[in-house]
């Protein structure tokens, strides 16, 4: 997403794909990630469920996918947190932003 892009560059931050085949990232890793990060943006239930644990700023996108609508967790997720408007669309993968 080019909004992704020009956000993290407009304030100096590095994008990171948790979904880039060359980055090892396990569980573990993955968590510290989003505990570590400035803004996680993704499409993942998992990503925005550790993102809140860790008071991460988070913008959760539609999950484009054939499988499985998960269009409710989300909905149900935004709505228990008063999250209510920052389900965005169409991004294909969860991305991390600007590691501290």
């Amino acid at each position: 997403d080019g909004r992704i892009a020009a956000l993290a560059t407009s304030r100096g931050l590095d994008v990171i794909d948790v979904m880039d085949d060359a980055l090892a990232i396990g569980p573990s890793e993955f968590v510290w990630l989003i505990a570590h990060s400035d803004l996680v943006c993704t499409d993942s239930f998992h990503a925005s469920v550790f993102a809140l644990l860790h008071h991460r700023p988070l913008a959760v996108y539609e999950r484009v996918s054939a499988d499985a609508d998960m269009s409710s967790r989300f909905d149900t997720l935004c709505s228990n947190f008063g999250l209510v408007g920052h389900l965005l669309v169409r991004k294909p993968s969860s991305v991390l932003i600007g590691m501290v």
